[in-house]
């Protein structure tokens, strides 16, 4: 996920928040197999549908 890191820190804008978020995203995305959704994503992950 470093390659991940370096083009997140690339971007100016992001902030740590935002950029956590699509870090812990793309390594769910990778260790999912299957249909990726919210059911899944808050399977293996600490991201969930609400807010």
């Amino acid at each position: 996920m470093k390659i991940v890191e370096t083009i997140l820190q690339q971007i100016g804008n992001l902030s740590k928040p935002k950029q956590k978020f699509i870090l812990g995203l793309f390594s769910t995305i990778f260790i999912v197999c299957g249909q990726v959704n919210f059911t899944n994503a808050s399977r293996y992950s600490k991201i969930t549908e609400t807010i």
